[in-house]
């Protein structure tokens, strides 16, 4: 180190001023990292020994040598020093340069400091608010959303900060659900573009839902339910949101009381028509009501499971003590739809469990008969020997009215549309 570099870091104005005068080199680096006297005294906060510098022409600009390629406006931010940032910003020093290695910006290690003036100075000058750093893509926003820093987080915004993606896929609000910053999600949330974008996106929204469950912040998996609940209209509940959105986490939490006697039912029967099984295990494990049917058609959910063909989930509601001779208002059994929609597995499990033949009303409406009306051959194999006839005057129009669309698919679908359906829309 020279004198002039002594005399920068001490911060003694004059004596950098006798120095330069007597024709030290103004940008002599040190040899371990490349250390100039500017980079000195903007670290130590020194803004007259800056004020000489910049009088003097130094550079406003150098790197550091070593791995960070360190600026002094870099130093400066770096260390929280507000009038030094001021005055480079003044002088019109570079305001957007990065480190080398990882491209951290001003703004950067402003909001890292937590320094909400120190930001505002740096906003105020236009700098770049979605640079982003080079080894994860992180903007200032994220920084800010990580370190739960709600004020900077609602600066940075109102002064346009794009809501980016960082490289490993995280975007501001799905890292403050996954850090688990419930203010700082509600402000997001309530902004009208991020919000409404996350709300109505059923993709965005269910990537929220879930990680706020894998992380158990509960407090936000709510706040998400709730608005969730109140975007999609229709009546639904929170549960019913959670439930769509396969949270079993989350099912199990809003599984009280009211919910049990109020939803529970009505929860059970949309899991079963989205095949979440693991949701359908909490909600039997709640003790919900199995047999109740849905007052369109008296479907319970053993019917839908049957239609589905989803052996795992009929299972459970078997073990859960369904009813497996439950019937709807056309006297349809759960094996009058599995053997209608051709899902041996279901029918194969029925019979194990005592299932009647059930005519159904209308003659020829016997599982034999609805099985061989759809070519369901190995259904038909198996029922024939055990005596569950054809039965009298059938003929394939009775079997219109439950609209066979093929064995029931699992696909999600849109949102609006799935839940639509499940209240009143399906035709069976």
């Amino acid at each position: 180190m020279t004198p002039l570099h002594f005399a920068a870091r001490k911060g003694s104005a004059e004596v950098v001023r006798l120095l330069l005068e007597a024709k030290a080199d103004k940008d002599k680096a040190t040899l371990n990292v490349g250390t100039t006297p500017m980079h000195l005294a903007a670290a130590g906060g020194h803004s007259e020994v800056v004020r000489v510098l910049v009088e003097f022409g130094a550079n406003m600009n150098v790197r550091t040598s070593e791995g960070k390629g360190m600026t002094p406006m870099l130093m400066a931010a770096q260390e929280g020093r507000l009038e030094i940032v001021r005055l480079l910003l003044e002088q019109k020093a570079e305001k957007n340069l990065g480190t080398v290695t990882r491209g951290v910006t001003a703004l950067h290690f402003a909001v890292q400091n937590g320094s909400l003036e120190l930001v505002r100075v740096l906003l105020d000058h236009c700098v770049d608010t979605d640079k982003a750093s080079k080894d994860n893509g992180a903007t200032a926003l994220h920084v800010a959303v990580y370190k739960g820093d709600l004020k900077t987080v609602r600066l940075l915004v109102e002064r346009g900060a794009s809501h980016m993606m960082s490289r490993d896929g995280m975007t501001p609000i799905l890292l403050a659900v996954e850090q688990g910053h419930l203010e700082i999600v509600r402000f997001f949330l309530q902004n009208d573009e991020i919000g409404t974008e996350h709300l109505e996106d059923e993709e965005l929204f269910g990537g929220l839902l879930h990680k706020a469950s894998q992380k158990e912040h509960f407090q936000i998996a709510r706040l998400l339910l709730d608005l969730g609940a109140e975007r999609a209209g229709m009546g639904l509940t929170p549960l019913h949101v959670a439930v769509h959105f396969d949270c079993p986490e989350l099912v199990s939490c809003l599984m009280d009381g009211e919910s049990r006697t109020k939803n529970g039912s009505s929860a059970l029967r949309l899991a079963v028509e989205m095949g979440h099984e693991d949701v359908v295990s909490v909600l039997l494990s709640h003790g919900v009501e199995i047999d109740k049917a849905r007052e369109r058609r008296g479907l319970t959910s053993l019917h839908v499971a049957a239609q589905r063909g989803d052996v795992n989930i009929a299972r459970s509601l078997l073990s859960a003590e369904a009813n497996v001779n439950c019937v709807n208002e056309k006297g349809w059994m759960p094996l009058h739809f599995a053997a209608l929609y051709g899902n041996l597995q279901v029918v194969e499990l029925l019979l194990v469990q005592r299932a009647d033949q059930g005519q159904g009303q209308g003659a020829g409406t016997t599982p034999l008969a609805l099985a061989k009306s759809k070519g369901h051959m190995d259904v038909v194999q198996l029922l024939a020997p055990r005596g569950y006839g054809y039965g009298k005057g059938w003929t394939r129009g009775k079997s219109n009215g439950y609209g066979g669309k093929g064995k029931g698919k699992k696909g999600k679908g849109d949102a609006a549309v799935r839940l639509r359906q499940f209240y009143g829309c399906h035709e069976y």
